[in-house]
């Protein structure tokens, strides 16, 4: 006695699997694509827009009249510091393998700092205005920062 033939299953569940698929595809396709635009080591976006390239390291915060500044092969953690107007004494450490200076020039300061070294340097701070900040040897590999109070937004580098 011969068998009947199984019933042909209706094509409706393929497709529905299908367009999951591709969805999900879609979905992880687009979460490739925003990781990829993302910079490598960005700490989100910069608070002060400065001139060249900038290896941002993110951004602190001045409290006291005082700050912290990381110097290292070729960068400055952190990388824009937010304070009030007046006298800031920054503190650096160099904690690279070469050595490095802290300069800005407007304020004649060229501090040169050598690796495993610490230096104590002035800023003053405007309202509104920002201040740059770089290594006069490594500023062209994005070792540059700036200062900034609120509503300083821009800054020239040169």
């Amino acid at each position: 006695m011969m068998s009947s033939p199984r019933p042909m299953h209706s094509a409706r569940p393929l497709r529905r699997k299908t367009g999951a698929v591709a969805t999900l595809a879609l979905v992880l396709g687009l979460a490739g694509v925003v990781a990829v635009a993302t910079p490598a080591g960005a700490k989100g976006s910069a608070p002060v827009k400065l001139d060249g390239k900038v290896n941002n390291k993110g951004t602190g915060t001045i409290k006291n009249g005082k700050v912290e500044v990381e110097q290292d092969n070729y960068y400055f953690n952190k990388t824009f510091l937010k304070g009030s107007p007046g006298q800031v004494t920054v503190e650096l450490h160099n904690e690279g393998n070469t050595e490095h200076s802290f300069t800005i020039d407007d304020q004649n300061i060229d501090k040169v700092v050598q690796p495993g070294k610490k230096a104590k340097v002035t800023v003053t701070l405007a309202a509104g205005e920002p201040v740059t900040f770089y290594c006069k040897f490594h500023r062209s590999l994005g070792m540059q920062g700036a200062f900034f109070t609120a509503g300083a937004t821009t800054s020239s580098t040169g």
